[in-house]
């Protein structure tokens, strides 16, 4: 067979580099659309991938057999530019899909890590926003003044939560994977916490602002859907360890103890069709690795969030006979006195306190909207004082 040119592979080069900039026009306007399914928009990437596998190796091959070192024939160069398109597409999967926040935004779903969260003075609250294109975080006064954007890279960046002085934040950036970060309160001295090929997210702060516990999913041989953890790491980096506890889901939130000597979080629980049917909050001692049940709450809740005290939850529930929309509930942390704060009928989601636990700020979107297109509302503890004070756009 016809073996590829030197003057050939370059024709083949340039067409590429055509083909990829109409490709990416294309999954980009049909990213945005949204809609698209997981399937069709994997089609595109591969297409995507192996135009540039072609590109890439059709200058190469003419090369070396100009140089008579291999002789390779256009059914070799097709072969070899599916097997190479086919790995990386793999790899991409195994590793990028878990954790691309912002790749499932562009595919029309709702834009995860916005997470409004106040200041430890309670005078200001940040949030990450996709406006910029592809996420960043911003910090804003509490009366909706004054917005500072605080990152700047090219990755995405959400779920930013205050240390307990004030002076750090700890967030989550994504490029290939997910990785925990912190930064000033400025915005300054960002520096990388974690490392490696797992997915890390949902990051909080010890009460002395020293250390960091977060959730990791780590994806080995024999485990469909990756293995869930509970990691603590100092505040400059050093001594990540990893938590033993078998009572983990993909929505645990996972936060310290006032006291700094055990952890809280959250899991869910579902019947044999996976509908949920109850949220538990569950304490863990990250010293003797000990579990208690602190409550269970009926019903498909989820954003579960704790009070300064520990003496409060916030989260959101479904309403509706069809679950049209979501509203914001306060309760004891053991599950009762339940109060709905909230009777509107946009999406909602997101609550955390403020310092002293009188208010709570959340996001909402409105109906047929998706996440990244929200109003940052703030509402006091007892259902009063409903105002909108920023927005995510």
């Amino acid at each position: 067979m016809k073996k590829i040119t030197l003057k050939f592979g370059f024709v083949i080069f340039g067409i590429s580099l055509i083909l990829l900039a109409v490709e990416f026009f294309i999954s980009m306007i049909l990213g945005m659309a949204g809609g698209l399914g997981y399937y069709i928009d994997a089609t595109i990437s591969f297409i995507i991938l192996l135009t540039a596998a072609i590109g890439i190796l059709a200058p190469v091959s003419g090369m070396l057999n100009k140089k008579e070192k291999i002789n390779i024939t256009w059914k070799l160069f097709i072969l070899f530019s599916f097997i190479l398109t086919t790995v990386i597409f793999i790899f991409m999967s195994r590793f990028g899909t878990e954790s691309s926040y912002w790749h499932q935004y562009s595919r029309g779903g709702s834009y995860l890590g916005s997470n409004p969260v106040f200041s430890s003075d309670g005078k200001k609250f940040i949030f990450s926003s996709p406006s910029t294109g592809h996420g960043d975080i911003y910090e804003m006064d509490i009366n909706g003044l004054n917005k500072k954007r605080l990152t700047t890279t090219k990755n995405y960046e959400g779920q930013p939560v205050y240390s307990p002085d004030g002076s750090k934040i700890c967030y989550v950036r994504e490029s290939w994977d997910c990785q925990i970060y912190i930064m000033d309160s400025n915005g300054e001295n960002q520096k990388q916490l974690t490392s490696g090929s797992a997915v890390s997210k949902n990051c909080s702060f010890s009460p002395d602002n020293k250390q960091v516990v977060f959730k990791r999913t780590s994806f080995r041989p024999g485990y469909q859907n990756g293995i869930e953890e509970f990691c603590i790491i100092n505040a400059d980096g050093t001594n990540q360890k990893c938590l033993k506890n078998d009572n983990i889901d993909d929505g645990s939130n996972v936060v310290f103890s006032p006291q700094g000597d055990s952890i809280y979080y959250y899991i869910a629980k579902t019947d044999s069709s996976f509908k949920m049917t109850a949220a538990e909050i569950w304490k863990q001692n990250i010293n003797t690795l000990e579990t208690q049940l602190i409550s269970t709450i009926s019903g498909e809740i989820y954003d579960i969030k704790f009070s300064p005290d520990f003496k409060k939850i916030v989260y959101i529930a479904w309403q509706g006979n069809q679950q049209q929309h979501t509203q914001i509930y306060i309760a004891n942390i053991d599950g009762t006195s339940a109060v709905q704060l909230t009777n509107t009928k946009e999406y909602k989601s997101a609550p955390s306190f403020s310092p002293d636990g009188s208010r709570i700020i959340f996001l909402s979107t409105p109906q047929g909207g998706r996440g990244g297109n929200d109003d940052i509302i703030s509402i006091n503890s007892d259902g009063s004082g409903l105002k909108i004070i920023g927005s995510n756009k």
